[in-house]
């Protein structure tokens, strides 16, 4: 019985391999649910939004850099982190649903391609960051499947090193400064003629915006790509619901569930993540097993075990 049981879970691991492969194929890589646009509203205004080439390495197997544009958005009391490619992907699937009647089942089930318009080396990396420096605080808010996932958190103040090295980023003059956070040691290039102690994802903290920073391993990199000072542009969050008393594309794009957790939480559906793409949404427990390819075996994995190297983290410390 037992012998059967283990071979029907491979069996449901393998179709779900497959399937991923299919997946990777006609969409490229891992894309969450979208948002509902229609549940955006204000919360402040934007003074000064920054772009950022954000590029990352995903496997460090083969070390191949996946590139996002990301803003941050500055305001009087908060400042806003996120992945523009995410939310053109949202916009997409907005425009398209937003009109079509729930009796239009056909439209509905056809769908539209989401990433048609992006290179192959061009992924966004899930994860909107709020932060209120006046009060010290941050909340961090990821998706996954089909619900937010939300953590708040204080904001550390980082023991930066400024040295004498500069360079010239969008224009520029830029100081260096060298900062250990997380297990992570990065290298920031501050902007002393901006005087905004902002930077991007949770780095930040000098005297002069972070218009570049990259750890030392090179895994990660964000470089200013454009600067401007908007005029009548806000700062969204996201309701429960949507706002405008109409969602009608609900059942393609339901209101996201804002789930409470913590950071290892988010670190731990990470890892699952990355071990099992498909089966986390399937399988519970602390074993997964997979198969080899290269050996024609099948292994089982601890899922509190990640092969140290072939999963790059921003945070070391969970």
């Amino acid at each position: 019985m037992k012998s059967k049981l283990m071979l029907m879970r491979i069996f449901l691991i393998l179709l779900f391999a497959i399937l991923c492969s299919w997946e990777t194929k006609a969409q490229g890589k891992y894309v969450a649910e979208e948002r509902d646009l229609g549940a955006k509203y204000p919360i402040d205004t934007c003074l000064l939004c920054v772009t950022y080439d954000f590029a990352y390495v995903r496997d460090t197997s083969n070390m191949k850099r996946l590139h996002d544009r990301t803003l941050l958005e500055t305001g009087k009391n908060t400042t806003l982190y996120y992945s523009q490619y995410a939310d053109r992907i949202d916009s997409i699937a907005y425009a398209y649903y937003v009109d079509i009647p729930r009796t239009d089942i056909a439209r509905l089930e056809s769908g539209t391609r989401l990433l048609d318009w992006r290179k192959d080396d061009e992924h966004p990396w899930y994860c909107n960051i709020y932060t209120w420096p006046k009060d010290r605080k941050r909340l961090v808010s990821t998706r996954f499947l089909h619900e937010e996932y939300q953590y708040s958190e204080p904001v550390e103040a980082l023991d930066w090193q400024i040295t004498e090295q500069t360079d010239t980023i969008v224009g520029y003059l830029c100081r260096k400064a060298v900062a250990t956070f997380r297990g992570r040691t990065w290298e920031a290039w501050f902007a002393p003629e901006i005087p905004q102690a902002d930077g991007p994802w949770k780095l930040g903290g000098l005297p002069g915006l972070i218009l570049k920073a990259t750890d030392t391993k090179g895994l990660f990199c964000w470089t200013a790509i454009g600067l401007e000072q908007p005029v009548g542009r806000m700062i969204y969050d996201y309701a429960d619901k949507a706002l405008n008393g109409t969602n009608r594309h609900e059942l393609v794009i339901p209101s996201h569930k804002k789930v409470k957790c913590t950071r290892k939480d988010i670190d731990r559906m990470w890892r699952r993540q990355w071990l099992a793409p498909m089966t986390m949404m399937f399988l519970d427990g602390k074993e997964h097993i997979i198969y080899d390819m290269s050996t024609q075996k099948t292994v089982e994995i601890d899922i509190n075990y990640i092969p140290e190297g072939y999963y790059p983290k921003l945070e070391l410390d969970i």
